[in-house]
Order: structure tokens, then sequence, then C-alpha cells
């Protein structure tokens, strides 16, 4: 059971951290694109 969990639950971590990184980047882009 852990062994075949604990690779899922990386995953899960890794793709919450690239979703928080891509809305982060989006929000930056639109504010710099507003700010110019």
């Amino acid at each position: 059971m852990p062994s075949s969990q604990r690779p899922q639950l990386a995953h899960m971590q890794f793709l919450t951290t690239v979703n928080h990184n891509s809305k982060s980047f989006i929000f930056f882009s639109c504010f710099f694109f507003c700010w110019v």
C-alpha cells in the first residue's frame, strides 16, 4: 500500500506546485503588460 501511494502523493504535490507556479507566472505577465 504505502509503496504504491507514495509516488502518487509526490506526483500530486508536483502538479500542485507546477499549477501554482503557472498561475503566478500568468498573474505576473498580466501585471507586467498592464504596467507597460
